[in-house]
């Protein structure tokens, strides 16, 4: 799936949501964040697994996964070098709205824009990513997370993830 049609379906779902909130409904910007968050997701994972395949089988597998993305997010989230995301935990299916910020003027792992998937593999990591938040002091994640950057020519070999940081939206859910 390329960038391109990755922008367009976020934006016609962004659009679509708030045209059927009708001319005379106040929007919702955390339902709009929510709803974009979501769409990011599935758009994420769809491309992961066209350039990975299997990949949607290895994150329902694992105790939880986490995607991020900066395509589109500054709309909402009105800061440079952050994002939104949403971490799920496989088992119970509970989805959590996460928020992430990059470091300095590093915008997107060196990328204009991004999308990224966290694999956890273990249940403690989940959980400590979701209630504590998590930065990347290196670019090394270790054996707890393995991370998938998603470019414009598909999967990136090596992400840059020194200073990202991660936390939970505390006003989205």
């Amino acid at each position: 799936m390329s960038t391109r049609f990755a922008r367009a379906a976020i934006l016609a779902a962004v659009l679509g949501a708030a045209a059927a909130c009708g001319g005379t409904h106040k929007v919702d910007p955390a339902a709009e964040r929510r709803a974009f968050a979501q769409v990011t997701k599935e758009t994420a994972i769809a491309e992961l697994d066209a350039a990975r395949p299997g990949a949607r089988a290895k994150l329902d597998a694992a105790p939880g996964w986490a995607v991020f993305s900066t395509v589109g997010a500054r709309v909402f989230v009105g800061e440079a070098g952050g994002g939104v995301g949403v971490a799920r935990d496989t088992k119970s299916g509970a989805e959590t709205y996460m928020r992430m910020s990059e470091p300095g003027d590093v915008d997107g792992f060196g990328q204009a824009q991004f999308r990224a998937v966290l694999v956890f593999r273990d249940e403690k990591t989940l959980r400590d990513f979701i209630e504590k938040g998590w930065e990347f002091e290196t670019d090394d994640s270790g054996t707890a997370i393995e991370v998938f950057q998603l470019g414009d020519g598909g999967v990136v070999a090596n992400p840059a993830l020194a200073g990202t940081r991660f936390w939970r939206d505390r006003s989205l859910n």
